[in-house]
């Protein structure tokens, strides 16, 4: 297993021209105005991320992802609402949970949603 924080994955990204320009363009979209578009974001990054870090296992990480999403759909109507809800013990609890979860059984994932988590040189993974 290996763990990369958002500083260490900005300098590998920013180590490879094509990453670089491929972050570059997702920082220079329109500022997300809703959970869907957030979501997109958040998933053209985390692909970024993979690419940087040599991760096979994407699948893992956009699941992860993906469920980050279901439970912030299920407790919030807009980017607003998560934003002003998301320090809140509850979410942050449920979310620490997730990425244990995954962690747990070797799956790739972004626990903090800026940082990687890859367990791609573990045996049988």
């Amino acid at each position: 297993m290996k763990e990369w924080s958002h500083d260490e994955l900005h300098q590998l990204m920013n180590a490879d021209p094509r990453l670089k320009d491929k972050s570059n363009k997702v920082y220079s979209m329109p500022a997300p105005v809703s959970l869907d578009e957030w979501g997109e974001q958040k998933h053209r990054m985390m692909q970024i991320y993979a690419e940087a870090v040599g991760c096979k296992q994407f699948a893992d990480a956009a699941n992860f992802l993906d469920n980050v999403l279901e439970h912030i759909k299920k407790h919030c109507s807009s980017l607003e609402d998560w934003k002003s809800v998301a320090s809140l013990p509850e979410h942050r609890d449920t979310l620490q949970t997730l990425g244990e979860t995954f962690k747990a059984q070797k799956k790739c994932c972004s626990p903090e949603g800026n940082d990687y988590v890859c367990y791609c040189d573990e045996p049988l993974h």
